[in-house]
């Protein structure tokens, strides 16, 4: 969370298989190992399910406020629970409003264009 004001979380869904659900949700923690992780309080997706559900989009924005700074929690990750049958799926976190330069100063290394 130093590096930009915001960030956006992105669950996709393709075909899901029969009778499968998603779950997602935004979790906190004090460092990038996972200690002490927790949920984001309000950052839990409605379940996605077969019958609805197909080739959509949940779109979930955050911002340090939603965390709980005041006791070292400045880590995040999604975390993405795909069940009963196998699934086409994607999920990242981006990060958005850089905090002192342009977001392609934060890339990975695998990114070979930026427009």
């Amino acid at each position: 969370m130093t590096a930009f004001h915001d960030l956006l979380a992105i669950v996709q869904t393709g075909t899901l298989g029969t009778n499968a659900t998603v779950d997602a949700k935004l979790q906190q923690a004090k460092d990038a190992s996972g200690t002490g992780a927790k949920d984001v309080t309000g950052k839990s997706i409605t379940q996605i399910v077969k019958a609805t559900g197909e080739n959509k989009q949940v779109l979930m924005d955050f911002s340090p406020a939603d965390f709980d700074l005041s006791n070292d929690y400045g880590f995040v990750r999604l975390a993405v629970t795909v069940a009963v049958a196998a699934s086409q799926i994607s999920a990242q976190i981006l990060g958005v409003n850089p905090l002192y330069a342009s977001a392609e100063v934060a890339n990975q290394a695998d990114v070979i264009q930026v427009l």
